[in-house]
């Protein structure tokens, strides 16, 4: 399968620069004139001039400091550049292990991105989800779990089709540990589910039926994709979301995201750089311990 999307280097940038956002206040707090000298640029990208040499040896003795938060942010800037195809620093030395686990998720992967760039030939820092399983799949749950007063609408999805036999199974589901499809025979009630959730007009149906599906790939590993491509097409819808439903929802995504190597996980693989630029939506990042 050819793929032209650049979305995955996209997404680690962009959460690179979020790492770099959240440490910024404490490089402007206790980063010397060195380090304050080297911009903040919106893709990390630092130009290729006659200070490029000068930032690239002050981020590099910031990363290897004992103040973790600014080599937090030294890291994120290096690993940034590099991943446009610059590498000025060498990544073995870089303590990533030292960071905050979403801070370390997003400098691992971007490290990840600039092996397949660089061929590094070093070991790299292992990948890792901003969350372990278990604090993602308990508030999905909670909001899966708001179908029980709705299960008759929701087996009604595939034109009333064996609703009855539907609605048993979706009630079985939401029952079970996790919120667990069957094993073998998924048709009762995953018809139904993946149906309602197509469509977010399905009003107080389709968020609920949304975080079953985000479980179905979480306890199956992505194995029936379930959500690359209704993140493709309803990503705002998501990230407009009330609350309560958002935050639950986007680290469920994430967690998809950043359980296998970048590139991976990605919902716009047939789309073209420049229409990925105008239109894809990235997967938001949030600063979890």
């Amino acid at each position: 399968m050819i793929s032209f999307s650049d979305w995955p280097k996209r997404q680690v940038l962009h959460d690179l620069r979020c790492v770099a956002q959240a440490s910024r206040p404490a490089a402007e707090a206790r980063g010397d004139a060195a380090l304050l000298a080297v911009p903040l640029e919106a893709d990390l990208q630092l130009a290729c001039d006659d200070d490029y040499l000068s930032r690239i040896t002050a981020l590099t003795a910031v990363a290897r400091s004992e103040d973790a938060e600014l080599a937090g942010y030294a890291m994120a800037l290096l690993i940034g550049d590099a991943v446009h195809g610059q590498i000025g620093f060498t990544p073995d030395a870089l303590p990533v292990a030292r960071q905050p686990r979403a801070r370390r998720a997003a400098l691992a992967r971007g490290l990840h991105v600039v092996d397949e760039v660089h061929e590094l030939g070093t070991e790299l820092p292992e990948l890792e989800t901003s969350l372990p399983p278990e604090r993602v799949i308990a508030p999905l749950v909670q909001i899966a779990q708001e179908l029980r007063g709705m299960v008759d609408a929701v087996a009604m999805a595939d034109y009333g089709m064996d609703a009855e036999r539907h609605a048993e199974a979706l009630r079985a589901v939401l029952d079970a540990e996790g919120c667990r499809f069957p094993k073998g025979e998924r048709w009762y009630p995953a018809e139904v589910v993946e149906l309602t959730g197509h469509d977010p007009d399905n009003g107080a149906t389709w968020f609920p039926c949304i975080a079953l599906l985000v479980l179905d790939d979480i306890h199956h590993h992505g194995d029936f994709d379930q959500m690359t491509f209704r993140w493709m097409r309803h990503a705002k819808r998501l990230v407009a979301a009330p609350e309560h439903v958002r935050k639950p929802i986007l680290a469920g995504i994430r967690h998809l995201l950043e359980s296998g190597p970048p590139g991976e996980w990605d919902p716009y693989w047939d789309w073209m750089p420049q229409k990925i630029a105008e239109q894809a939506v990235m997967v938001p990042w949030e600063d979890v311990a």
